[in-house]
């Protein structure tokens, strides 16, 4: 129970300190190796610590949950993550990632193969729908159904059949403002008289009649598939029909006049 061996420990005590291991060393009836031993042992087996490091596990995981999940967002911020969630292990990251592909939880978004023709990553969808512009001015409606037109088309990345609800929905718009206009009828009465009206170009209408009506249909019935549909031919056919509905909410209608 000599003082030096304590000083042999990595962590130096103090003149007190030592005197305070040699009695509970003694009191114990081990030297002051034995004694500090026992007591790393005992901390490093402490239950508490054991709970901490499981703690420590889930916090981590749970990050790593969040970070997939808001991948978008840029999660996590920096200065965020804090030191345990550091100390995950790429092991444990791939665990927890193949734990979440066995529930039977959704799974997340990914690219739809019919797409790879026409964007090769999501922000080419940007640039698809970028002329796409709503016009200041049209009623919240309206603004809003031509809005969720476009953004359909541009979440057909994931979802083929979305472009085809984009163009659909687009169409069932025009086909609104035109029964408001001309009262009761179908879509294509409604497209002849807003031609011979002049209120749509000769090649607004081909499009309209012979490709968005067709569509128009399809979707009603509960079809979202469409086999002539290319993203080009949808946002042609939004293109148009925010071209119409601008037009129509411009022009005075028949009673108006």
């Amino acid at each position: 129970m000599d003082v030096a061996q304590a000083r042999a420990f990595t962590v130096p005590l103090t003149a007190a300190e030592h005197d305070q291991v040699q009695l509970a060393a003694a009191a114990a009836g081990q030297t002051v190796d034995e004694f500090m031993r026992a007591a790393v042992l005992a901390a490093a087996n402490d239950p508490f610590l054991t709970a901490l490091e499981q703690a420590a596990t889930t916090i981590a995981a749970r990050a790593q949950d969040d970070r997939i999940q808001h991948d978008y967002a840029g999660w996590p911020p920096p200065g965020h993550t804090g030191a345990l969630v550091k100390k995950l292990s790429s092991r444990g990251r791939a665990a927890r990632i193949r734990g979440m592909s066995e529930t039977p939880e959704l799974p997340w978004p990914v690219p739809d193969t019919r797409f790879r023709h026409w964007a090769g990553q999501f922000a080419d969808m940007h640039n698809l729908v970028r002329d796409l512009v709503i016009p200041p001015g049209l009623p919240q409606a309206a603004e809003s159904v031509l809005t969720t037109a476009r953004e359909l088309i541009r979440m057909s990345y994931y979802r083929y059949e979305f472009m085809m609800i984009g163009a659909a929905t687009s169409i069932i718009a025009i086909e609104t403002a035109l029964s408001d206009r001309y009262g009761q009828g179908t879509l294509a009465d409604y497209l002849k008289k807003a031609h011979a009206d002049g209120l749509i170009t000769e090649e607004q209408y081909d499009l309209l009649d012979s490709c968005g009506r067709p569509i128009r249909n399809k979707y009603a019935h509960g079809d979202l598939t469409h086999a002539a549909l290319t993203p080009p031919l949808a946002v042609g056919m939004l293109r148009t029909s925010i071209t119409i509905l601008a037009q129509l909410h411009a022009t005075p209608g028949p009673s108006a006049r």
